[in-house]
């Protein structure tokens, strides 16, 4: 393994709200790496709410955004922000309100249900300003799970987080690979599999995935298409993956072509894996040329 990377996530020290939330996104397959500095130089990166409000908060989201970079914002930290400014980003409102939902869309196709209702904090906001990704429904009224909105070159994504943070768990399979894609897509590897399985991604090419279930999981792995096979770094096996293209609606495409592998992870186990992409196995296998002078 190398040395571990993650999505930047913004939690200035001694700061208090959401506490330990980043561990419930490592438990969903989303890899954190907190940084206690405003990140300067990342695609995709996550804020909490603080103890304190400070206005360079939201000029350096606004910053960020205006370099066409993704910033993912949590309801917590975006309820703090209000009347702070960070409506001129985008214009919602979080309110007092609970809603209790157990039904989810994944901006497209079918609803999925999980066994028990879930409390989320109402958001309102103007449908002509932004738009949901993810939606939770209640009877006849819709709110939103993951919210979008484009501000300059860049893209601005607020995230409705459970009352009870452990609830992230037992969310749909598909709206967590949707969050994971939106949130963490950036990273060299990510995975669609259930919640309390957790990515751990390095920068020499290298992976581990790990299940906190009690029963064995079959998960999917992701990877640049030019990826054919990934090892395994204990036992030297091969998997080979197949070539997947990102899905599409209304000539709107989500995601990117990805290379899937499929792996079976037993009960409280881990499996680490190392991959090379088409250039580089190219590279390694380029025969050596003598040259006589």
């Amino acid at each position: 393994m190398g040395n571990p990377v993650g999505v930047k996530s913004y939690k200035p020290f001694h700061s208090v709200g959401e506490d330990f939330l980043q561990n419930y996104f490592g438990m969903i397959g989303i890899p954190i790496d907190i940084v206690p500095e405003f990140p300067k130089k990342c695609t995709s990166g996550n804020a909490n709410r603080n103890r304190e409000f400070r206005p360079q908060y939201c000029f350096e989201n606004k910053k960020q955004l205006q370099l066409g970079r993704t910033v993912v914002v949590t309801s917590g930290f975006y309820k703090t922000m209000q009347g702070k400014g960070i409506e001129d980003i985008v214009e919602l409102r979080v309110t007092d309100r609970k809603a209790s939902v157990k039904e989810f869309t994944a901006g497209w196709g079918p609803a999925f249900t999980i066994d028990k209702e879930i409390l989320i904090p109402q958001i309102n906001y103007l449908t002509n300003d932004s738009w949901e990704n993810i939606s939770a429904l209640d009877d006849t009224n819709g709110w939103p799970i993951l919210h979008a909105a484009d501000y300059s070159k860049g893209k601005f994504y607020v995230w409705t987080i459970p009352d009870n943070f452990i609830d992230l768990y037992i969310l749909p399979e598909p709206v967590l690979n949707r969050l994971r894609q939106t949130i963490a897509g950036d990273l060299p590897v990510s995975i669609e599999a259930p919640g309390e399985v957790s990515l751990f991604v390095y920068d020499n090419n290298s992976f581990v995935v790990e299940s906190f279930l009690d029963k064995e999981v079959t998960i999917k792995i992701l990877l640049d298409k030019s990826v054919k096979q990934i090892k395994n770094a204990a036992s030297g096996e091969i998997t080979s993956g197949i070539e997947r293209l990102a899905p599409s609606f209304r000539n709107r495409r989500f995601g990117k072509d990805a290379a899937v592998f499929e792996v079976t992870l037993k009960p409280h186990s881990f499996l680490a894996f190392t991959f090379l992409t088409i250039l580089e196995v190219e590279k390694v296998q380029k025969p050596f040329k003598i040259v006589r002078h």
